[in-house]
């Protein structure tokens, strides 16, 4: 045991003799039991699925129930001696009124938290949800409250883009077989019954849930979760929960040794850095764990420490708040959790996505975290000096700065490394160091490893993909979720959204004469004092409800869905450890491709991400150049200006502008004295789709690299569309995709399961990625599987095109669906989002009547694949990109799908005549060799159809009226 600080002291008081000794169990040199055979291996989540909770770093903790009424903590039933029957009662009382999960998440995500864990039943036996396995109904859901806690709960979490956290205690006080296991078998049976029948609706009715934190899985108070394993049989639980929740992070406590390890209570943290995953969880409020009137909050000093104590030795912590009986976290609570957040937000970068070392920590006086190319030591004690001494490194310190206040200078030898800084500020509890590192060796290399600057090496996943065309070719197989989907909706959304002026915003901005540039410096000012990164300030997506968007695009068919990780103007919409300029930091300040990844996976859609910004490095050139005529003639735009050190007090402090502009890799030349000329040398020097790695600015292809990675390890998606012509920047777009092949095989047990999509491939190609045809067709059936994308406006929201309603038609994109399905291909539909997050009426009014035709007509479209050919009629396409808007569809054309013993022919319009013949399907047609026709069924209506076969065709009689718009379905039946 470690030594117990005054506040574990305080804890420890108020605890009583059972309470406490279950608590011993849980320091983190207890070993759980130790499971060896085959069933535990395959419990454990790998590296990579536990990576997104090893980056978080920080979740709240929700201790609420019953208990919150006596409000003397959450033992108050044991500890006092309440008959169960007594303590039911308080189940009447149970109606907490300004209950708002919504509310918590806010509060959590205000105190830099990513990641919640609510009691959905403690001890006492009370569910906060609507539980059917509970015994006597014992549950929110069938008491005074009526209302399930738990699915309000877990969908606040998922907007707010916070991982989900479930804490199940198996144990139930009022089962007298709980205390006497072996005496009363029978009745420790019907509670263990309980447990098992909870645990599974908790992990399968409530969507992806990212924590299983399990607690009380001892007996009668005795002896630890292990010694209790004989009764729970942990590994036949887990072994049920990995069933619903494959990813899900167990906690140690159910007998089996779980994903990380625990360390419970207020005591100090130290020695060196551990070796496994742990999380440190701990009371804010040190009197209970559940609501306590008596109130003694840790001080905001003890929790930043405490905090950067646990992250430097490799953990979590997750802090604990106990909301009164009204569900109302109290106010002194929420005032130290925004102290913690805005501490967070100043020094994120020290804490979250980083891992321990390289220095071993000592004790009370200084720990380190690093993240990429960077460590940052976190000094708790000066020592009364004002110089800091380090163990050598081998690597070499480019820079050496003091992030919390004050200059700083170093040393490095082979000995040592000594760092000297100004006094520090005493108002902040520790003062973090942040040192820049190079690499012996420093370029990453066309091999499967690089060195990084903490002597780590950064791998390539493995076998049996190798980074080349040619392994491509002839290892991968487009999977079967993807030839089945069909259909996918895509949020092409950024900060480009905001202005609500179309397409490439944040380039166009920056180009004199256009009517983009025009409508900035009316709307915002001219782009050398506004530039985009003040565009991307304020875009805030304050009313983007992703649930109720995602429930819109399932309803209309969408059976994946893919979000945009970044576009050309460089900002990451994600979490982005190796990217300051993103979401998280600035604009929403939210996780926006981590909330839509939680929402898709809640609805059962597949999940992917598009990646646009291996063009940023000459795109956004432009925001170097200037206006060639009028009064700022020869005045350049804001990135030739700003430097990081122009943050100093402004929101971007921290920030360096050169990062999200890329740097001026092609600047415009001075001289240039009109817009013409100006336009012209964009178009020869910046505007060309340029796909190899830029020469003269190496770091971008190592950062995007690194960016792109990170993408796909921490949100494992199952599409990456890469709007490029092959794959991006030369060698590193290989490397990513062999990783990215390669850590599909580890993430699903040696099953190929993901997508990458590229344009304008080779034929050659075409086997090992998947060719996207941007708002394109193709003229005939592709032995390989392939992708339209198209958007029903512009990418980018524009206004203009919303106000005269140039949206294109359902019918239009539904013909274009059956056209692209008849031809082994699947279409992604963008639908254009505001940059608040919400879509205009016309929008919704389209993905209404999407979804109603897919409501009659999916069987034919889902599940199928391409016939021996793809229709007839007289339309007629072409192969190729942007040639969607020359083609018009009528009643005479036909398109085939099949699927088991039935074929598809779909009728893309409703012929005049009610008798339609197809010359396809005539009696002696090759086509129909081996099979005849048994029957004929029109999707949406009732009954079978009379039809006639001969010489000239497949003749079927229509109903009078038709069962939909734009296109029907003729079921035809074939058998041997």
């Amino acid at each position: 045991m470690m030594a117990a600080t005054p506040a574990a002291n305080a804890e420890g008081e108020n605890m009583q003799g059972d309470e406490l000794k279950s608590k011993l169990k849980s320091q983190l040199d207890f070993e759980p039991q130790q499971n060896q055979d085959e069933a535990s291996r395959q419990l454990k989540l790998s590296p990579e699925d536990k990576a997104w909770w090893q980056d978080a770093k920080f979740g709240m903790f929700i201790h609420w129930g019953l208990y919150a009424i006596p409000a003397r903590g959450e033992w108050v039933m044991h500890n006092e001696k309440i008959p169960a029957e007594e303590y039911a009662k308080l189940a009447d009382e149970f109606t907490p009124q300004k209950f708002d999960a919504e509310e918590w998440a806010s509060i959590a995500r205000e105190a830099g938290m990513r990641y919640m864990v609510l009691t959905a039943r403690h001890h006492d036996g009370f569910a906060l949800w609507n539980s059917p396995s509970s015994y006597g109904d014992f549950c929110s859901a069938k008491t005074a409250a009526r209302r399930d806690f738990v699915a309000e709960y877990t969908k606040a979490c998922r907007v707010a883009g916070l991982g989900v956290g479930l804490y199940y205690s198996p144990m139930d006080w009022r089962f007298p077989g709980y205390f006497k296991p072996k005496e009363l078998a029978d009745n420790a049976a019907l509670m263990k019954q309980q447990g098992y029948g909870q645990v599974e609706e908790l992990m399968r009715d409530y969507g992806k849930i990212d924590i299983l934190w399990y607690d009380g899985g001892w007996l009668a108070h005795h002896g630890s979760d292990a010694d209790a394993a004989w009764f729970w049989e942990p590994i036949k639980l887990n072994t049920m929960v990995r069933k619903y929740q494959p990813k899900v992070v167990i906690s140690p406590r159910s007998g089996w040794e779980g994903d990380f390890k625990c360390d419970e209570g207020g005591h100090a943290v130290s020695g060196p850095i551990k070796d496994t995953p742990w999380e440190k969880c701990l009371n804010l409020n040190m009197s209970s764990w559940g609501y306590n009137t008596h109130q003694n909050l840790m001080k905001l000093d003890d929790i930043i420490r405490m905090l950067v104590n646990v992250v430097g030795r490799g953990g979590n912590m997750l802090l604990n708040v106990g909301p009164d009986r009204d569900g109302v976290i109290p106010a002194a609570h929420i005032e130290r959790l925004k102290e913690t957040g805005a501490w967070l937000e100043r020094y994120s970068e020290s804490i979250y996505g980083t891992r321990p070392g390289p220095f071993q920590p000592v004790d009370n006086y200084y720990c380190s975290t690093h993240k990429g190319d960077v460590v940052y030591v976190h000094v708790l004690d000066w020592r009364g000096t004002d110089t800091l001494a380090l163990p050598p490194l081998e690597l070499k310190i480019i820079s050496c700065e003091l992030l919390t206040s004050g200059e700083t200078a170093f040393t490095q030898s082979d000995q040592e490394i000594k760092i000297t800084a100004e006094r520090q500020d005493h108002a902040e509890p520790v003062a973090i160091i942040k040192l820049q590192l190079r690499p012996a060796g420093a370029s990453r290399q066309n091999s499967s490893e690089s060195k990084s600057i903490t002597g780590a090496t950064r791998m390539i996943a493995q076998d049996p993909y190798q980074p080349s065309w040619e392994s491509f070719q002839k290892d991968y197989q487009c999977p079967q979720w993807f030839r089945d989907a069909k259909f996918g909706i895509w949020a092409h959304w950024g900060p480009q959204c905001e202005p609500g002026a179309s397409d490439w915003y944040a380039r166009h901005m920056y180009m004199q004469g256009s009517w983009q540039y025009n409508y900035h410096v009316e709307h915002y000012g001219h782009p050398s004092e506004f530039g985009f990164m003040e565009v991307i300030h304020r875009w805030k997506a304050d009313k983007w409800e992703p649930e109720k968007l995602m429930e819109l695009y399932k309803r209309a068919g969408a059976q994946y869905f893919v979000a945009m990780a970044n576009h050309h103007d460089n900002l990451d919409m994600y979490d982005s450890q190796y990217h300051a300029w993103n979401t998280v930091n600035v604009g929403p300040k939210r996780d926006i491709v981590g909330i839509w990844e939680k929402v898709a996976r809640a609805q059962g859609l597949h999940f992917g991400v598009s990646n646009h910004s291996a063009h940023a490095w000459h795109w956004l050139q432009t925001a170097y150049g200037y206006d060639a005529e009028g009064p700022k003639a020869g005045v350049r735009y804001d990135a030739a200006a700003l430097t990081k050190e122009d943050g100093k007090g402004k929101w971007w402090e921290g920030l360096d502008p050169q990062e999200l502009y890329t740097g001026p890799t092609i600047k415009m030349p001075d001289g240039i004295t009109s817009i013409k000329e100006a336009n012209e040398w964009h178009e020869a020097n910046t505007r060309p789709w340029m796909e190899h790695a830029p020469e003269n600015n190496p770091q971008f292809t190592e950062n995007w690299y690194l960016r792109c990675q990170d993408l796909v390890d921490k949100y494992h998606p199952e599409l990456v569309y890469f709007d490029n012509f092959g794959l991006p920047l030369g060698q590193a777009g290989l490397d990513i995709t062999a990783h990215y092949y390669n850590a599909s095989l580890q993430w699903n047990d040696g099953k190929m399961e993901v997508v990458v999509n590229g344009k304008q491939l080779q034929p050659e190609q075409r086997a090992g990625v998947v060719e996207d045809h941007e708002r394109g067709f193709c003229e005939s059936i592709m032995p390989e599987p392939w992708q339209t994308c198209t958007c029903i406006g512009n990418w980018h929201y524009d206004r203009g095109l919303s106000e005269r309603n140039g949206y294109k038609s359902v019918e239009q994109v539904v013909h274009m669906l059956i056209d692209v399905v008849s031809k082994n291909g699947n279409l992604l539909l963008s639908v254009p989002m505001r940059g608040d997050g919400t879509i205009d009426e016309h929008e919704a009014a389209f993905l209404d009547g999407l979804a109603d035709w897919m409501a009659i007509n999916g069987e034919a479209i889902f599940g199928t694949r391409p016939w021996k050919l793809y229709g007839e009629g007289p339309t007629q396409v072409r192969s190729g990109m942007f040639n969607e808007g020359k083609t018009r569809f009528s009643a005479k054309d036909v398109r085939f799908t099949a699927k088991g013993d039935a074929l598809y022919a779909f009728l893309l319009g409703w012929p005049e005549q009610k008798t339609v013949t197809i010359q396809s399907l005539a009696a002696n047609s090759p086509n129909l060799q081996g099979v005849q026709i048994a029957g004929i069924e029109l999707l949406g209506h009732d009954g079978a159809l009379e039809f006639n076969n001969d010489e000239a065709g497949l003749q079927v009689q229509l109903p009078e009226s038709k069962p939909c718009e734009h296109a029907v379905a003729l079921k035809i039946t074939l058998a041997e």
